[in-house]
């Protein structure tokens, strides 16, 4: 018995590596298929959801009316017209995202001005970047974990079964996916990758919580995805299906 119990933690440090290594791959391809966007401008609707955008480029923010221009940003739509002026608004509500190019913008004027690449939108390509790189890592894990539950994957086998395994082809295949490019490379694309981090990571929370404690993160970020981007909605049937799939595996088992 503890001779198969030293086998199992060998193979649990190996699974381990592994894990870690192919999530490292995953990043990477992901950061390196997208990283030419890093020289890129702001262009079409860059300019009006960022540069003509009041609610981000206001430069004098100070810690008294921090929670003024918060009150203001959840009143505005993504382009900073008013949610409830029917002339002027487009209805994209989307507080969260313009709240991370607020960040993003305030860390060009305090930081990046002082090597005179302020007005560069690198940061904005930057973020978005890594934020596919994380997706494509979560997703990876999500599958892994999904497939593990299902028995589909054996981390008891050799190793040569896990390296290259299902999962890892197919993050891999959603990392480097040109279908992203407009997501990625536009700016304004954050709001999609935005809400579908949100929307993953709830996916993925249902392989590490119990059932009581996952519907309160569930919930949880399911109201930050459709803070994101309004097809964040979308999270809560794509979690009842994903429950009735593993549901229909099992009882086919």
């Amino acid at each position: 018995k503890e001779h198969i119990d030293i086998v199992k933690q060998i193979g649990n440090e190996k699974m381990s590596q592994q894990w870690i290594k192919e999530a490292t791959i995953i990043f990477l391809l992901a950061f390196i298929s997208y990283s030419p966007s890093l020289v890129a401008e702001f262009t079409f609707d860059d300019r009006p959801a960022i540069l003509e955008n009041e609610d981000i480029v206001l430069q004098d923010v100070k810690f008294k009316t921090i929670t003024n221009h918060l009150q203001q940003i959840f009143q505005h739509d993504f382009w900073g017209a008013n949610i409830t002026d029917h002339s002027t608004s487009h209805k994209s509500y989307r507080p969260l995202t313009v709240l991370t190019f607020i960040i993003d913008n305030y860390i060009q004027n305090t930081i990046l001005s002082r090597y005179n690449i302020s007005k560069n939108p690198f940061l904005f390509h930057l973020n978005n970047i890594i934020l596919h790189g994380v997706n494509a890592v979560i997703f990876y894990i999500f599958l892994y974990k999904t497939l593990k539950q299902l028995h589909v994957i054996d981390p008891n086998r050799s190793h040569r079964t896990t390296s290259w395994s299902i999962p890892f082809i197919a993050a891999t295949i959603f990392a480097v996916h040109p279908v992203h490019t407009e997501s990625v490379a536009g700016i304004v694309g954050r709001a999609d990758l935005l809400y579908s981090f949100f929307v993953l990571s709830a996916m993925l929370s249902r392989c590490f919580t119990s059932s009581c404690n996952n519907l309160a993160i569930v919930a949880i970020l399911s109201f930050l995805a459709v803070l994101s981007k309004e097809q964040g909605i979308m999270l809560i049937p794509i979690m009842i299906i994903n429950e009735i799939f593993i549901w229909t595996c099992y009882q086919n088992q």
